[in-house]
């Protein structure tokens, strides 16, 4: 976390501090989530105590019978014990996976064996209470981890197998609308739970890639060097790191910008991928700088890659290749860095463009190591497999292959309804409507299956909009119908309603889930207000249920934006410092520079630091420089702490977008900030002021950084950009932009 005066806290030090803290933990299940502890079980509550008002009133109101007072004791106690846990869940020493695997656990096997006790000593699977089975199978599906769902899934299907052995239902029809559902609503949650894996998985690539290079970062591809030199030992096996530096890269940012940089860099990992064995691990180090880690390659093997790679990269750009190979595990992964960076040093000064230096002594018994603990990181040949880069994660809206699935799984569903109907159905006008018109319900539910394959449909817009509606009419329509032939409220099948209630609520933006919810609502509302009037009971447990579908659904939602949105600050944090990296940067000072120029005509400035290396720069490891740059890059965000944004956006630059009046004011803080820059001195820094030195972001990046505008709409003066000298004490260097 960035240190920050407690006085005036910093927009940009709480951007870089909320990026490190999703960057450094974030969210990987949606059981560690604090509302997933807590509201399920509030939600359970509140059903038990609306069930309990149903029995009252089913006993006392609709029949005037006895109420049946050990059925609303029971759910009360329930309801009691679900708030205990909720309580329990609350105390952060019991918010671990592990820990809420546990109460979770026990707390659905109570809420599953309550269940089938119910059904059991009532209608069996026809019992209306049973309909909460359905909405419980959506949700394990859409929080349990992978290897347990077929595990739970058995148990849910044993459990509804024993109620049926124990009080078989009046017909195969309602065992098998039961059944169908169950399934239904278990891989409707179990779509809700991939999408939010595949959000996890984008965050965890993007966590170790480098953006326009499609290679690793640098600390990923450090990981992979520690993790290989740990089996050298073991294996006395070679192994060989070559530092590649690409040769008037600076200049081709300064001449044409940094649109024709980035795709320099992208044509440079591309041929790196063509040259590479399928074993070499690949990263990027600084602006201009690539590590090659080659496992078991010997000392010639490695040599004849280096030539390869500047034979290959030569129709870009010139590239110098220092190469350090070893054979034994003595050497810590940092001495075999700064031996490849000595081997390139050496390629720099005396002119050539390949050197090659052996770390350690091949005669020195090897110092055994266990193989670091923790994730495996992304191997480069993973990152070459999948294609590109992600670059940005999509608003949650309809999936293509969420839509299909679903789409599907609702068809099948609807299928086995109506072939039960066939088969083991009474006679009768009831039966007739759902065995006929079932049939052209399922023509109705293929062809939607058929729209969720044609990519217009499953994008925001009117075309999407039309198959939400669609899908929600083919639900609401088919699921009311059916109940209505099978007893309204008392049928089993009203909890289709619920599971696509949530289903909905955890997959689609707020406003599609809202209005989908809604129409839901109102078809259960008009299924209640036709339904007969022994069955009016339900309509408390029912209502209770719905919205607590809506409220679970909602909750999984949000887990899967706040997934989404840590993929977003994790592609736009730079991995040392915390802070934005230039993407980041860039983005953040476009959004600052739209609110305070165009919107408010309030002053707004850009400052930009080149750090020097000091002396011991060399000798230092590479943990002691990441600290050096660290301190410095806190040093920097807490001297600004009214900055719009502070970023690093390059191996040694930092920049930073701040409200200021003009160009004097600038230059007084850039003065200000880099005498107390920190451990790392100022070796040039410069600003630019808008409008004096450019109308947009980007040209006030290049002005303030003493680089020329790339093109001018119109031939104006352009005035010069002061910059700050060091060392030998703070000194203004007027550098000309362009000829004035």
């Amino acid at each position: 976390m960035i240190p920050l005066p407690a006085t005036s806290p910093s927009p940009s030090s709480a951007v870089a501090a909320d990026g490190a803290q999703r960057h450094s933990s974030p969210p990987q299940t949606l059981l560690a989530r604090p509302e997933f502890a807590v509201l399920p079980w509030i939600v359970l509550a509140v059903c038990l105590v609306a069930g309990a008002l149903s029995e009252w009133l089913y006993g006392e109101i609709a029949t005037g019978a006895t109420a049946d007072w050990i059925a609303i004791y029971g759910a009360l106690g329930g309801a009691v014990l679900a708030t205990g846990l909720a309580m329990v869940q609350n105390l952060a020493a019991t918010r671990g996976p592990r820990t809420s695997a546990w109460i979770y656990g026990t707390g659905t096997a109570l809420v599953v064996l309550g269940l089938a006790a119910l059904a059991i000593s009532t209608d069996g699977l026809a019992t209306p209470y049973y309909a909460g089975m359905l909405p419980l199978a959506t949700y394990l599906g859409l929080i349990a981890p992978r290897r347990a769902r077929p595990w739970l899934l058995a148990t849910l299907f044993g459990v509804t197998a024993t109620v049926q052995l124990a009080n078989p239902t009046s017909s195969l029809f309602e065992a098998a609308v039961v059944w169908s559902l169950i399934l239904a609503g278990w891989g409707c949650g179990v779509l809700g739970g991939l999408e939010h894996a595949r959000l996890a998985k984008i965050a965890r690539r993007l966590a170790n890639y480098d953006r326009e290079t499609r290679t690793l970062n640098r600390r990923a591809f450090l990981e992979q060097v520690d993790r290989n030199l740990a089996a050298v030992g073991h294996q006395a096996d070679p192994i060989a790191v070559l530092l590649v530096d690409l040769t008037g890269f600076s200049d081709v940012n300064a001449r044409s910008g940094e649109r024709a940089g980035d795709e320099l860099l992208q044509r440079v990992g591309a041929t790196f991928s063509s040259v590479l064995p399928d074993d070499a691990e690949l990263g990027r180090l600084g602006d201009d700088r690539f590590a090659v880690l080659l496992p078991r390659a010997p000392r010639n093997e490695a040599e004849a890659i280096g030539h390869r790679i500047r034979s290959f990269l030569h129709a870009d750009v010139d590239a110098a290749v220092g190469i350090a190979t070893c054979q034994v595990r003595s050497l810590s992964p940092d001495d075999l860095m700064r031996v490849a960076e000595a081997a390139l040093r050496v390629c720099k000064e005396d002119g050539v463009g390949l050197h090659v230096l052996v770390g350690g002594s091949t005669e020195a018994p090897p110092s055994l190591r266990a193989v670091p603990a923790g994730p495996t990181p992304l191997r480069y040949r993973q990152i070459r497999e999948t294609g590109h880069v992600p670059r940005a994660v999509g608003t949650l809206t309809l999936y293509s292959w969420v839509s299909t699935a679903s789409a599907s799984v609702v068809a099948a569903c609807g299928a086995v309804v109506v072939a039960a109907a066939w088969v083991g159905g009474d006679a009768g006008p009831a039966n007739d409507l759902i065995r006929y018109g079932g049939l052209a319900w399922l023509a109705w539910a293929l062809v939607l299956v058929g729209l969720t394959r044609i990519p217009a449909f499953t994008r925001p817009g009117l075309p999407g909009w039309f198959l939400l509606a669609n899908t929600t009419a083919a639900v609401v329509i088919g699921t009311g119908c059916a109940a209505f032939a099978d007893g309204g409220l008392v049928s089993a099948l009203t909890g289709g309603m619920f599971v696509k209630v949530l289903f909905d609520a955890a997959t689609l933006p707020a406003t599609h889930a809202r209005v989908s919810s809604l129409a839901v609502l109102a078809g259960w509302i008009v299924l209640a207000s036709v339904s007969p009037t022994d069955a009016q009971y339900l309509i408390p447990f029912q209502l209770v249920l719905l919205v607590g579908c809506f409220v679970l659904g909602a909750m999984g939602q949000r887990a899967n934006r706040a997934m989404a949105e840590h993929a977003r600050v994790v592609g736009r944090t730079d991995d040392l410092t915390r802070l934005p990296n230039r993407a980041g940067f860039r983005s953040a000072a476009e959004d600052a520079f739209l609110d305070a120029v165009t919107r408010t005509a309030a002053p707004y400035a850009l400052l930009w630091w080149r750090v020097e290396r000091p002396a011991r720069w060399q000798a230092a490891s590479f943990a002691e420089r990441d600290r050096l740059l660290r301190r410095t890059a806190d040093s920097l965000a807490a001297a600004l702490p009214d900055a719009h944004v502070v970023g690093r956006t390059g191996e040694l630059e930092f920049m930073a977008a701040v409200p200021r009046a003009g160009r004097q004011e600038a230059l007084a803080t850039l003065q200000q900030v880099t005498n107390e820059l920190g451990p790392l001195s100022a070796e040039r820094s410069g600003a630019a002021a808008c409008p004096q030195d450019g109308a947009t972001v980007e040209a006030l990046m290049r002005a303030a950084a003493g680089l020329p505008p790339l093109t001018l709409s119109t031939p104006q003066p352009q005035l010069l950009t002061p910059m700050l000298g060091y060392p030998g004490g703070p000194r203004t260097d007027r550098r000309l932009a362009t000829g004035d």
